[in-house]
Order: structure tokens, then sequence, then C-alpha cells
């Protein structure tokens, strides 16, 4: 009977070296892909449906909290770079410009606000009042003047929508009202179709009439498509 060796054990010692190279090299193959399917667990069904609860920051809560705000194609920054009432760098030229935007601010102090009218054209708005520095932004209007009229008191074209206001301090000019220089100053209007608006963490003083107003289609003529809706104030001092 004669003795059978192995092919393998008669090649050269560089063709073996290959060939335990290549067999080290299917075993790690193999764990990376097992570990790979371990770590993204079971794979789930396309549906095809798009995400139904997008909130606008983790904490939120109420209807409001699916709005967009800044998150959106073609988005932009804002940066608040000086307390003036209107003019490059304040805070009245980031909130009346157009166009998906996130606002923040490198300064802090006090700023005399105009009234400022939101309108569907300023939509589309997340201010983040945390990134001041310091003691942090204060807004206070002048005179009988609202702060914020959000809509305007024109068509239903122009609803605002879409904003998350964070950190938002309106401290009234003083008066007690009545005949006083502050007589019928409120801080926030919201009218004609306003929605997916969220206010969190803002404070709202000193108001010698309303600090929020609702409308409920105030303009009868146009009808009930402009009743405001999704508005969600959470975390909140008035």
């Amino acid at each position: 009977m004669t003795s059978a060796t192995l092919p393998i054990l008669s090649w050269p010692i560089t063709d073996k070296i290959k060939l335990a190279a290549l067999g080290l090299l299917g075993i790690w193959i193999a764990l990376m892909a097992n570990i790979t399917i371990i770590m993204k667990g079971p794979v789930q069904p396309d549906t095809g449906d798009a995400p139904t609860d997008v909130r606008a920051f983790p904490s939120c809560e109420g209807f409001g909290c699916n709005t967009l705000g800044g998150r959106q194609a073609g988005s932009s920054v804002c940066i608040i770079t000086n307390t003036n009432s209107s003019g490059t760098g304040s805070a009245s030229a980031c909130f009346l410009q157009s166009g998906p935007r996130f606002i923040i601010s490198k300064v802090s102090g006090v700023v005399l606000l105009n009234e400022t009218t939101l309108t569907a054209a300023n939509s589309n708005v997340h201010f983040f009042g945390q990134t001041a520095p310091g003691d942090g932004l204060m807004f206070q209007p002048s005179g009988q003047n609202r702060a914020f009229n959000f809509g305007g008191r024109g068509s239903a074209s122009s609803a605002f929508q879409d904003a998350v206001f964070q950190h938002f301090r309106i401290r009234n000019s003083p008066g007690t009202g009545g005949t006083s220089s502050n007589a019928g100053q409120d801080a926030f209007n919201l009218r004609k179709g306003v929605h997916n608006v969220i206010f969190d963490h803002c404070e709202i003083m000193w108001t010698s009439d309303e600090a929020f107003n609702f409308y409920h289609h105030d303009d009868f003529s146009i009808g009930e498509g402009n009743d405001t809706y999704n508005l969600t104030i959470s975390r909140c001092i008035i």
C-alpha cells in the first residue's frame, strides 16, 4: 500500500502563505457582515410614507410641534449683531426677511421695537433667543405699539406660518393702561389663518392689554378659513 499525500503539502511556501491569507480574509469578511446585520437590526418594510411626527425640537408638546420652522430647503442663518430698532444686523431685519431661516444673536441688551407685522412672506423661521450672550435680548415696544402682528389685517393670503420662537422676552413700556403712554399695548396678535407656530420659554410682561390674541376669523367677509390653528405656547411666563 502506498501512502497518499495532500497536494497542498507539496506547494511552495509562498503559495501556502497566500492561501492562509485568503482564508483569514474570508473569515474577517464573514465576521464584519454578521456584526453589521446585528447593529442594523431587522429590516423594516418600506411603506413609502413620510415621517408624521418630526418635532420642531425634542421636548416640544402641543399642536404646533410639527412645524418645520427654518428646517426647509434653501434655509439660511440671520445673525443679530446690534440692538438697533431697524437696519442691517438688527432683529427687525432678521424677522422681516423672506425665505426659511434660523435667527441667532451675537449681542444682548434691550431692543426698542417698532410695531412689526409678519405675513406669509416672512414665514418659515426659527428664532433661538438662547444664543444671545449674557442676560440675552429683551424687546420693548415703543409707545402704544404692539410688539408683533402675525398675519396682519389683510386677506387670508397673508397668513404667517411655520415659526418657532424660543427664549423670547418682551417687556412693554411702563404704564398703567387707560390714558397712559402704553394704553392698548399687546405683545402678540395672531390672525388671518396663522398656523404652525410655537412660543417656547418666552416671557411676556407689562402689557396693558392682551399678551396673546388668537383671532377666530375676525373678518367675517372672508369666512372660516382664517381661523388660527396648530399653535403651541409652552413653558412661558405671561
